[in-house]
């Protein structure tokens, strides 16, 4: 067996980022799918070195990273591509690294109206 000491890097960009406990979450997530060479960041990254910290993407070849405020709006010019839902709410924070092509999706609403259908027993139209 083949050896590979270079870990599939993912996190999330934001500012603040010290309070987000999302790194608990995803490694936990990867832990329990066997995915011992996944590590997840939490990576402070100020609006200003937003451009910066997304072309690191394509350097670091990471698979992809979450975004929190304040970078959900601004980090659409820096794009190859941005998917039909998050055109339509007009912010992504989730960025995927295919093949070196950025591609941002929004998931904020597919997770709020899930909760709905199940916690709340709703169904939308």
């Amino acid at each position: 067996m083949k050896i590979d000491f270079v870990p599939n890097l993912t996190g999330v960009f934001g500012s603040p980022v010290a309070e987000n406990p999302t790194v608990l979450m995803m490694e936990a997530g990867y832990k329990a799918l066997g995915l011992d060479n996944w590590k997840y960041l939490s990576l402070e990254v100020p609006l200003e070195n937003l451009k910066d910290a997304i072309s690191s993407l394509r350097t670091f070849n990471m698979k992809g990273i979450h975004l929190t405020i304040p970078h959900k709006v601004s980090v659409l010019e820096y794009l190859d591509e941005i998917s039909s839902t998050a055109k339509t709410m007009g912010a992504v924070n989730t960025v995927m690294n295919i093949d070196g092509k950025l591609v941002g999706e929004n998931t904020d609403g597919k997770g709020f109206m899930e909760s709905l259908k199940k916690d709340a027993k709703v169904k939308p139209a």
